[in-house]
């Protein structure tokens, strides 16, 4: 929407002026609805060439089932103002149609030519179906430029909703209170997944009726049955379970259903409890509480089983232990370091009567307490704070390949690798099963702080070995010259409150993650560049310079020069600028040049350019990473012939007019620093800033 941006603001400066051009513009739809869609010329006025693109492409959004938002940059032409060059939409949904007259010819035009667009929302199109969109530009005349085609799918109807799914549901309640519920239930899946994404499973109060449209929960499909775990409290008016089939259009219309049955069990042990002490993987240790059954009356004993659900004992085992009932809660002790046989995951008690053991068992999930298995995967941490000694930025964390046993990472300040500066972590971030972030904002950094440290903690403690990130402290106002964010027409910050004057009204521009005025916007054929002035402070003897500049291609877009950072005049000084798809920097050392270069065909979009002299080496750096450097062998300080200005987005002359070269394209985030930085503080601005 940046055209749409820079069409506004030009309609703001010269409110007479656009009431003027709308008049015209007026008379000019007039002409249009009277001439049909076709625009018709004028043999007396020379219209030159069809109008020129700044670029091709279409942009398509908001697709819908029936709509689709297209968008465009403007167009220019030779002889028909900018405001004056009308446009009209075409669609077709047979293919891609590539020239002037075959749109005319073979496409529906969506509306009469119209000017001051840069976008329009096609409505009434078919659902489901491939379209074909092209956009033409007309000058005064009937002459017509076309742009790229583009296409786009619109969504499907709805009613491609899952059929009803002939899954099925098993459950038997093992809790033996009136009220709750306890089991594994079993999920029968659909006997055919092709069209489902997963299912829902809700409380129902009928066999077709939710309780609530929370689901209980959800599972993606596997090609298997699955199961789920139900511990709770019956909710008041719940009658069935329901189990629904889904696909991204939505649930299917009917589900499969269970009426459950809540048995309170009365003559079996009332519940478990078992709190395991031995920190190691696969071993328990600790006394089991057998909660004797309510009535006694019927009951002889109870016999205790490892079981491998909440109602089968574990092939292969015999009982560990039978205790006669004393009219009292009685206790088992599990040795320290009591191996936990594979594939119990249960402690079952049975309660037995003078007929044998009774169906259902008293049963407790075994919960192995140890410690984590590991460390998160990742960790990563970028300063963004400009004051030496404080750090801010975005702290991402990868969890843990295993988080079975991790409740939450706990984060510290580290001297090195594995050495906490404290024993209390500054923060913790809990487990979600998916990469973690932490915004930090401006915070001190202790003293002798080099590394963060992340643990994986569990209920039984911390693992032993940390993940270490090594942390830059970014100082980001030692040597300073100035900083230009350009989020509010290129205001200024650093040494003496230096700032940029505009030229030629450069337009505000959606930044790099989407923020308006987060940028600026410069045009090269209007002569729009950012004047420094001459001050001594831009004449270091070392120098780091660079930010952030958009192209949509760089290697198209630039085929002539067109200079980035410019205070080169004659014999002196240093510049950024980009010739036939490459980026040159070049300074001027004493009696020699330096100049290196990058091409790299896919450059496209917002780069990340910088450039570092050190008063022998010449380095560039394209996002973050050095791509080309030369060495003057010697200490040779950079050499200025005259007080010429320091020009953004133009290439200096002797004074403060430039000389051309002028950029098309955006800024953001500019700084220049009398010192040469590191690769690691290039390296953290560019991550910091991405």
């Amino acid at each position: 929407m940046e055209a749409e941006t820079r069409n506004k603001k030009l309609m703001g400066t010269n409110k007479k002026g656009w009431a003027l051009w709308g008049w015209l513009g007026l008379i000019g739809v007039v002409l249009a609805f009277a001439g049909g869609c076709k625009k018709t010329s004028n043999a007396a006025v020379d219209h030159g060439a069809a109008p020129t693109l700044f670029s091709a492409k279409l942009t398509l959004s908001q697709v819908g089932q029936q709509t689709v938002v297209v968008s465009w940059d403007p167009a220019k032409d030779d002889s028909t103002a900018s405001n004056n060059i009308q446009y009209q939409l075409f669609y077709n949904t047979q293919g891609i149609l590539s020239t002037v007259a075959e749109v005319q010819q073979s496409a529906i035009a969506l509306f009469q030519p119209k000017g001051a667009m840069t976008f329009f929302m096609a409505q009434g199109l078919a659902s489901g179906q491939n379209h074909f969109f092209n956009l033409l530009a007309y000058d005064g005349g009937d002459q017509a430029t076309l742009y790229n085609s583009a296409s786009t799918i619109t969504l499907p109807s709805p009613a491609n909703l899952p059929p009803t799914a002939q899954g099925s549901l098993q459950f038997a309640d093992s809790d033996a209170d009136a009220g709750q519920l306890y089991g594994l239930i079993t999920l029968r899946r659909a006997s055919s997944e092709a069209d489902l994404f997963g299912y829902n499973l809700y409380w129902g109060s009928s066999s077709t009726a939710k309780l609530s449209t929370t689901a209980l929960t959800s599972l993606p499909k596997n090609g298997a049955d699955q199961s789920y775990l139900l511990s709770t409290s019956t909710p008041s008016g719940a009658t069935h379970l329901l189990w629904y089939a889904y696909n991204q259009f939505g649930e299917q219309a009917s589900p499969a259903s269970l009426a459950f049955t809540d048995w309170a069990l009365t003559g079996g042990a009332q519940g478990l409890s078992l709190t395991d002490s031995d920190l190691d993987q696969n071993q328990l240790t600790g006394s089991l509480v057998i909660q004797k059954a309510t009535d006694e009356t019927n009951s002889v004993s109870y016999v205790l089983y490892w079981g491998s659900g909440v109602n089968a004992k574990l092939s292969g085992q015999t009982a560990i232990a039978t205790y006669a009932k004393t009219g009292a809660n009685l206790t088992h002790s599990f040795a320290a370091n009591t191996a936990i046989p594979s594939g119990a995951t249960h402690l079952l008690v049975y309660t037995t009567t003078a007929s044998g053991e009774a169906a259902s068992p008293a049963a407790l999930p075994i919960v192995d307490l140890h410690l984590p298995l590991g460390a998160p995967t990742a960790l990563r941490l970028y300063d963004i704070d400009p004051a030496k000694g404080s750090l801010a930025g975005t702290l991402t964390l990868t969890p843990a390949t295993d988080e079975t046993q991790v409740k939450d990472y706990a984060l510290y300040w580290g001297s090195d690798t594995t050495t906490k500066l404290s024993s209390l972590p500054f923060a913790a971030l809990p487990t979600e099963g998916k990469s973690l972030s932490l915004q930090l904002g401006s915070t001190l950094l202790p003293t002798g702080t080099t590394y963060l440290l992340a643990y994986s903690r569990g209920v039984s403690g911390e693992w032993t070995t940390p993940l270490a990130w090594a942390l830059t402290d970014l100082d980001l106002e030692t040597s300073l010259i100035v900083h230009l964010p350009l989020d509010s027409n290129g205001e200024g910050r650093g040494a003496n409150l230096l700032s940029a004057s505009l030229k030629g009204d450069p337009l505000p521009a959606a930044g790099r993650k989407g923020l308006p005025n987060g940028a600026l916007y410069l045009l090269s054929e209007a002569g729009q560049y950012l004047d420094l002035g001459n001050s001594e402070l831009f004449r270091p003897a070392q120098i780091s310079f660079g930010g952030w500049f958009y192209k949509a291609s760089w290697a198209q877009e630039c085929d002539l020069s067109e200079s980035l950072v410019s205070n080169f005049e004659g014999l002196g000084g240093y510049r950024l600028y980009c010739r036939q798809g490459r980026v040159y920097a070049e300074v001027r050392r004493y009696e020699k040049f330096a100049n290196v270069s990058y091409a790299r065909e896919n450059l496209s979009g917002w780069a990340h350019l910088f450039v570092v002299y050190d008063g022998r080496l010449l380095k560039l750096y394209v996002n973050g990473g050095l791509v080309a450097s030369d060495d003057a062998l010697v200490t040779t300080p950079l050499q200025y012939q005259v007080a010429n200005h320091l020009l953004v987005g133009a290439e200096a002359g002797t004074g403060a007019t430039p000389t051309g070269g002028f950029f098309r394209g955006k800024l953001d985030e500019l700084r220049f620093f009398s010192r040469a930085l590191s690769a690691t503080e290039v390296k953290a601005i560019f991550e910091g800033e991405r």
